[in-house]
């Protein structure tokens, strides 16, 4: 989803981007239409509502995808155009208050954008809402709605289209940051011939964010001294990166000794720095303000800094720091400060410790107010986990020595644990673990899970991956499971349901995922009065399954999709879809290599079917002669030999079977709208 992640991000931006004052102010000053502004604004929102939806759907929906990725092209024109009017904006105030001496780069940088502005902004911004207004029909035609918003981790914010990313980041605040890449030639601040890391120096009220790359190229720590780091009071995020490790460890020390921030930093980030040894300020108690800290691949280093008095650091990653074997008791700072190490984290990561064995728990109150706890892919590490009563989250992955106690877990709600040779059942402390709502649960090859196992009464989401030992689930352990996955376990065969008095515990599942069983052979006969409340199924790369109950599908089965089912000849057959899918919305068939034909009569009845989607059926040879339901608003196949020619416009033998549908796409061409 990542691409995904950046479309959000990006409409954020430039919706900013275009209320900010200075952005209105100049277009009003250029005597450009303004009424144009509030029309991109007023599309951007639009298009806006339905993005977590198509988020969500486009995994399934190959129309969704498709216009996701259509509009991303978009979006990156869109922030292309509003750049340029910003990026002219600030280049006209910064040339007013801060005269430099070098003229020629600028001089550049203003033609180009002055032969912008004379070939006509308001042209171009109207032909950038015509475009998005497609998107914005489109939208409507799929049917995306708005859906809560996604709380996506933001680590990283777009790009200008004015230079490389790495050189600089942020957008709104850090104007002087602008002016310097107007200044620059837009390569890494270590190597560049416009500007040296010393000529930071001048800029004394930088603010936002600046990332800093290419150090390995500064050449002593008086060089990054000029920098001034330590009186730029305004810097809000700061981020030192060397493009590799360098060999001179000694210069890279100075150097980030001497790049010593301002006391009001917020958020530190230091990537691949090459010294043995942290620098002191690292940790100081000083620096107050700093909620957020990442380390990463600093490779030469044998210990951390001391970060437990940092007074109100919430979020800390160390990550790829493969020299240290022990988090000592340096890492929680001094002895006698009266405070306790770490009191105001919440969230705590380890990434890809190759070298660690070793974590020495204080138990004297540090981590009180943890809330997430990631360890990940430590491969050598021995030790218990600190015991905190606060910690929500826990992920455990690829830490094979870690001693999870499940007592001490308790007021866990999200538990996420990947690669425990030893774990054969779940464990009788299960069944305590009362606030408990999700459970992951990958390569853990042996295992399995018997019917008279511990059983958990609270949770709602189960996850079982990569398990090869797992033959069969008994869903009546987990009465209140809503959602559950079952992926990649090559010996799952069923999935067991409680009947009788026990089937009233069955009604809150919603969704069920199957995928790569590659001995399941069936679904649970009757499962339409078995799980009532099922509105997804997903069945992919399930080979030995050849049809559906003969009982049907749940009734208030909103979406099917199925993929890689070689063996499945045909849909549900007879009137089990009607019967018992008035309310399905949603197929989607793949990659069915001996799918012949659709249901003759239960597609039609389908009066709620709005979508479906078809792909890479060879053998599909028409579709039925009742034709498809009324209600669909979009048809899609693709990799269909047979059935493409007779859906020629027009002209093929099922056209009009599928010309009343709005939005209809065959091999990814649009063919109506």
């Amino acid at each position: 989803m990542a691409g995904e992640a950046f479309l959000g991000a990006a409409f954020g931006v430039l919706l900013d981007r275009l209320a900010s004052e200075e952005f209105i102010n100049f277009f009003r000053g250029r005597k450009h239409d303004e009424s144009l502004l509030k029309k991109l604004k007023v599309t951007l929102l639009e298009l806006n509502k339905g993005l977590n939806d198509a988020e969500e759907r486009q995994i399934t929906d190959q129309a969704v995808k498709a216009w996701l990725d259509e509009l991303k092209d978009a979006v990156y024109q869109a922030e292309d155009l509003v750049d340029e009017i910003a990026t002219e904006a600030l280049r006209s105030k910064v040339e007013a208050e801060y005269p430099r001496g070098k003229q020629s780069l600028q001089d550049s940088v203003i033609s180009t954008f002055t032969s912008f502005f004379d070939r006509g902004v308001n042209s171009k911004l109207e032909k950038m809402i015509g475009m998005l207004d497609h998107f914005v029909k489109a939208k409507d035609v799929l049917g995306l709605r708005e859906v809560a918003t996604r709380k996506w981790s933001q680590t990283r914010l777009p790009t200008t289209s004015l230079v490389d990313e790495s050189c600089v980041y942020g957008r709104e605040n850090d104007k002087e940051e602008i002016m310097k890449l107007l200044l620059s030639d837009g390569e890494n601040m270590g190597r560049c011939s416009g500007i040296g890391i010393n000529e930071l120096g001048e800029f004394d009220y930088l603010r936002g964010t600046i990332s800093i790359s290419g150090l390995q190229n500064v050449k002593s720590g008086n060089d990054a001294l000029e920098a001034k780091m330590s009186e730029k009071k305004y810097l809000e995020k700061l981020a030192l990166k060397w493009d590799s490790i360098t060999e001179d460890s000694q210069n890279a020390r100075d150097v980030l000794e001497k790049l010593e921030p301002h006391t009001n930093l917020k958020h530190l980030e230091i990537k691949n720095y090459g010294g043995t040894r942290f620098p002191t300020w690292l940790g100081d108690q000083s620096f107050c303000n700093m909620v957020s800290l990442r380390l990463e691949n600093c490779k030469n280093c044998f210990s951390l800094p001391p970060l437990g008095q940092l007074p109100s650091l919430k979020e800390l990653t160390i990550a790829r720091m493969s020299n240290i074997t022990n988090v000592g008791h340096e890492f929680y700072g001094e002895s006698g400060s009266l405070s306790k190490p770490f009191q105001s984290l919440e969230t705590l990561r380890f990434e890809k410790m190759s070298g660690w064995v070793d974590w020495c728990i204080l138990d004297a109150g540090e981590f009180s107010r943890l809330q997430k706890l990631e360890v990940e892919e430590c491969p050598e590490l021995v030790t218990s986990l600190p015991r905190t009563t606060f910690i929500r989250e826990l992920l455990l992955k690829e830490c094979r020595g870690v001693q999870l106690e499940w007592r001490s877990v308790s007021s866990v709600e999200k538990l996420e644990i990947s690669s425990f040779a030893s774990l054969k059942e779940f464990p009788s402390e299960l069944a305590t673990l009362t606030n408990l709502k999700e459970l992951s649960v990958e390569k853990c090859p042996r295992l399995y899970v018997p019917e008279m196992s511990n059983c958990n009464m609270f949770l709602e989401s189960l996850e079982l991956v990569m398990c090869e030992s797992l033959i069969s689930l008994p869903l009546g352990l987990f009465p209140k499971l809503r959602d559950l996955v079952i992926g990649e376990c090559t010996n799952f065969e069923t999935l067991l349901i409680p009947e009788g008095i026990e089937l009233q515990n069955m009604t809150f599942l919603k969704t069920l995922t199957i995928e790569g069983c590659k001995k399941l052979k069936a679904l649970p006969e009757q499962m339409h009065t078995l799980l009532p409340s099922l509105q997804s199924l997903t069945l992919i790369d399930c080979p030995e399954i050849e049809s559906f109950p003969e009982g049907g599908l749940p009734s208030k089965l909103d979406n099917l999709y199925i993929r890689n089912c070689k063996k499945l000849v045909v849909v549900p057959r007879g009137g089990a879809l009607a019967l018992h899918g008035s309310t399905l919305t949603y197929l989607y068939f793949q990659d069915l290599p001996n799918l012949k034909s659709l249901n003759k009569r239960g597609l039609q009845l389908l009066g709620s079917l709005k979508r479906i989607h078809i792909s890479e059926c060879p053998q599909l040879q028409s579709l039925p002669e009742e034709g498809l339901p009324t209600s669909l608003i979009a048809f899609s196949f693709d990799n269909c030999p047979l059935l493409k020619p007779r859906c020629r416009r027009e002209e093929g033998e099922d056209w009009h079977k599928i010309a009343h549908i709005p939005f209809i796409v065959i091999d990814h061409e649009l063919i109506s709208d």
